[in-house]
């Protein structure tokens, strides 16, 4: 009895330890606010991020390349990012899309957008440009 009952709760409870949060519904997110999503720290700190966590693929060190590709993702209420979504592709690099998602997926949590002071859903367009030099 004690195993049957051990067993069901941790079948109940593992969705709670792997939940990654939640993606709003589409009708919740804004395009327009009248505070951007900010990360934390501003532009500058959101370039050194980027800088100290994108690692250039092979395609990118071997030759001549310069692309940019665009990112969009949700800004949740809380800060949370998530539905990152590639908007414009690397023609002739898919493992830079590859580690654009890659970069999204591991960066803390933003500042959300407001609307007349209160936290909101917003979606947020980021470019990323991969030099090759």
């Amino acid at each position: 009895m004690k195993t049957l009952f051990l067993f069901l709760l941790l079948v109940n409870c593992t969705p709670l330890w792997s939940q990654e949060p939640a993606v709003p519904a589409k009708e919740t997110i804004l395009t327009v606010v009248e505070e951007s999503a900010e990360f934390p720290g501003g532009h500058a700190a959101l370039i050194k991020f980027l800088a100290d966590s994108i690692h250039y693929p092979a395609k990118c060190t071997e030759g001549a390349l310069d692309v940019k590709v665009f990112v969009r993702f949700v800004v949740t209420a809380k800060g949370a990012i998530v539905a990152p979504e590639i908007m414009r592709h690397a023609e002739d690099c898919p493992e830079c899309d590859e580690e654009v998602l890659r970069i999204v997926r591991i960066m803390p949590y933003w500042i959300p957008a407001k609307v007349k002071g209160a936290p909101v859903h917003s979606y947020f367009i980021l470019p990323v440009k991969f030099h090759s030099q």
